[in-house]
């Protein structure tokens, strides 16, 4: 392949946008991107297992940003002309640069992320300001090199780049005077001694996990004017006991306070707008909590595991509140969900074992998996009409729930909903509830002390049969059956199902003799009980009987092979459906069969209904009577040939003696 092809010059230089553009730039040794390029993005040039051969770029004047990790592991790059214009270098931007001897920073520079020149003997050689604050340019502290335990930022320093004192075990007070304009990412992370922080300065911009893992910071008073407290910025500031936030605050990054074990009480103004995930997550003692106004999600772990959090007031315009929201939160006593919540995340209140009450609202549509599961003390469940689902052990082991009213539009309850709630007395299910799953009321009080034979709830869906008959005849306004309605000590030997029931789980049962209604005829045969698991044709005959559509029932029927079952099958449809063509069609091609299958299968009442339709006639009544005579002999029903006898007497007629004789021998 030309190298022309990849934008090659020819001096073997490479133009390039991004590195994923031409796999080709894994062969150049300077790389030129475009003029009119503004932003280098994160990872352009960095592949960690097949790293860039390249030893010069050329990099426009209209490049503003250059993202983290962009020229990162680029091993042979010896130097690079940053552009007047570029106001930002990302984290690591150009870590891992391990011949990077000669970089040429521009005056427009104003923020660094941390460790971007990590590892490149330039970060080495660099001077120092008063032998302990390393600077680029005039105006960005890029590491902070000394011993001192307490620091004031120096004046001419407005931008303290990203780690600059991350990991100063020595340091216990800092003070970052107003004319700070910026902090980076991670700045003073694990400076496990930092006791103290006067921060003026870096009003707006504060970068992520500024203090991360000061383990000793006990207070801190936020800048007046700060907007954002961006990602992990206390993380695990295990002694913080006390923020002050300021008025006009707009939003808490994720895992702001995470792992802040003792701080007690959090009182947000009303101008936040967003908490992130994990925000508060595992801060311990947190106690009280004030939630802004406007406050519109609760997101993904936000609360987890603040074990000592009592009330949560959501604002009403709170929409969502997200998975593992506040799980853990074992002394939560008291909740809303406001009526403006669309989305409930899975294990939203998982152990919370002091919550007493819930109520879901309408615009809610569903239940997640684990809502509520080892909430010990919640009582009373109420449910809006317009949820329509409660998903897998969404109130499982919910020990001392006694009441659940659920309202109408409610259609499925899966597997252990309501699984292990051993005080549950009283359960109201709408009509509208059309499937329920596994297990949903083990162990549950209400639905085991239930009297009825037949236990059928919602939309005719039976949840259990607590008879020993040896023929169950299922009642016709089930609809549904589930899979756990019969087990091993109350299998039946015959089953008798009607068209009305539309979906089953039924487990196969060797040899159940299984009798179909419709329309007031009936058919029936016995299953193969050879094998414990149904084969092809069985399931097919269940698909069968469910599926409503007759399109979809002559496919399956049609894959149905075994004659066993499609012969009474195809009866039973003819007799109910005789304007169907399809099985008027089989019916007529297959009748001398269909005929031998109900004289062997003693089918007395459809052989009647066929009779009547003119299937028997002076052309096949002696085969007829045949077959009839040869099965009574083993064991088949005499009444079928009565029956056949007296229909040759009464509509067609014996021969007399002489006719006999006189066509035999053609006299």
């Amino acid at each position: 392949m030309a190298k022309n092809q990849y934008g090659w010059t020819d001096d073997g230089s490479l133009i390039i946008s991004a590195k994923e553009e031409h796999s080709g730039s894994h062969e150049a040794k300077k790389i030129i991107i475009p003029s009119g390029t503004t932003t280098i993005e994160e990872n352009a040039f960095y592949d960690h297992f097949r790293p860039l051969q390249v030893n010069a770029f050329s990099i426009p004047e209209t490049v503003t940003t250059i993202k983290a990790g962009a020229f990162r592991n680029c091993r042979n790059l010896t130097a690079i002309i940053i552009p007047e214009g570029v106001t930002e270098i990302g984290d690591e931007a150009f870590a891992e640069c391990f011949q990077l001897r000669s970089i040429v920073l521009p005056d427009s520079l104003v923020r660094i992320g941390k460790d971007a020149f990590k590892g490149t003997p330039w970060l080495k050689k660099q001077k120092t300001f008063f032998s302990k604050f390393q600077m680029i340019g005039k105006k960005i502290l890029l590491r902070y090199t000394g011993s001192e335990t307490h620091i004031t930022i120096p004046k001419k320093v407005k931008c303290i780049a990203g780690g600059a004192f991350a990991k100063q075990e020595q340091l216990i007070s800092i003070e970052i005077p107003e004319h700070v304009q910026e902090i980076g990412n991670g700045a003073f992370a694990h400076c496990t001694n930092l006791r103290e922080v006067k921060l003026k300065g870096a009003s707006q911009i504060l970068g992520s996990e500024l203090f991360a893992g000061c383990t000793a910071l006990e207070r801190i008073e936020l800048p007046e004017d700060l907007l954002k407290l961006r990602q992990g910025a206390f993380r695990d500031c295990t002694s913080l006991k006390e923020v002050q936030f300021p008025l006009g605050l707009t939003e808490i990054g994720e895992e702001a306070f995470q792992g802040c074990a003792l701080l007690p009480e959090c009182s947000l103004p009303d101008t936040v707008r967003m908490i992130g995930e994990s925000a508060f997550r595992n801060c311990r003692t947190l106690k009280k909590f004030h939630f802004p106004k406007r406050l519109s999600a609760i997101k993904n772990k936000t609360f987890e595991g603040c074990r000592a959090l009592t009330t949560a007031q959501l604002p009403e315009m709170v929409s969502s509140i997200g998975e593992n929201a506040f799980s853990g939160c074992t002394a939560l006593e008291h909740i809303n969900i406001p009526k403006e919540v669309r989305y409930l995340g899975t294990r939203a209140f998982y152990e919370c074992k002091k919550l007493k009450e819930i109520r879901i609202p309408e615009n809610i549509p569903e239940i997640p998996e684990d809502a509520f599961k080892y909430c010990t003390s919640l009582e009373t469940v109420t449910i809006s009409a317009g949820v329509e689902r409660i998903r897998q052990r969404a109130f499982k082991c919910c020990t001392s729930l006694h009441t659940v009213v659920i309202g109408d539009g409610m259609k499925q309850i899966d597997a252990e909903a309501f699984h292990a709630c051993t005080a549950l007395e009283q359960v109201q299910i709408p009509e509208t509830v059309e499937q329920f799953g596994e297990n949903v009321f083990y162990s549950v009080p209400w639905f085991r002390r239930n009297p009825e034979t037949f236990l059928i709830l919602g939309r005719g869906i039976l949840m259990a049969y607590r008879g020993k008959l040896s023929h169950v005849k299922i009642p016709e306004n089930v609809r549904r059956i589930e899979s756990h309605v019969f087990n091993v000590a109350n299998r039946p030997d015959t089953m008798t199902l009607t068209d009305n029931v539309e979906s089953m789980d039924l487990p196969y049962i060797p040899g159940l003799t299984l009798i179909l209604q419709r329309k007031g005829h009936s058919v029936k045969f016995k299953m193969d009980d050879k094998h414990y698991q149904a084969g092809r044709d069985e399931t097919r005959v269940f698909e069968f009987w469910q599926n409503k559509h007759f399109v979809k029932r002559h496919q399956i029927f049609h894959e149905i092979k075994d004659p066993v079952y499609k012969f009474p099958i195809a009866i039973l449809m003819h007799l109910t459906e005789p304007t169907d063509e399809f099985y008027e069609y089989y019916v007529n091609r297959n009748l001398t069969d269909l005929l031998q299958y109900m004289i062997e299968h003693n089918d007395l009442e459809n052989l009647k209904e066929f009779t009547e339709k003119g299937y028997i006639n002076e052309k096949n009544i002696d085969d007829l009577l045949d077959i009839a005579i040869e099965s009574s002999q083993h064991g088949g029903s005499l009444e079928i040939q009565i029956f056949l006898m007296e229909y040759k007497s009464s509509t067609i007629g014996y021969q007399s003696i002489e006719d006999v004789i006189a066509q035999s021998f053609k006299l």
